[in-house]
């Protein structure tokens, strides 16, 4: 088997647990994607009946809650980096 090019799927044999996680990611991706995409133009009733202070809570929250997000996500990716790929 010549495997020079793009062949992955006769190079590489996953298991069917991989096979439905990547297909349930790249659903997750596409939808978030979608969703993003598809409410870009809606309105905010939530925020707009927000006072100052309250807006002003709800910024130190968000900004708390972003760096915990980008921390987990550097420690995803450093434990992905971790994991050694053997093609069986």
């Amino acid at each position: 088997m010549n495997c020079s090019g793009p062949c992955l799927p006769h190079c590489y044999k996953c298991s069917w647990k991989t096979l439905y996680l990547s297909r349930i990611a790249i659903s997750y991706m596409i939808a978030c994607i979608f969703y993003i995409l598809a409410t870009r133009n809606y309105g905010t009733p939530f925020m707009d009946s927000l006072t100052y202070e309250q807006r002003e809570i709800k910024k130190q929250s968000a900004k708390q809650r972003y760096r915990v997000f980008m921390i987990g996500m550097m420690v995803g990716s450093i434990a992905s980096l971790k994991v050694e790929f053997k093609p069986t």
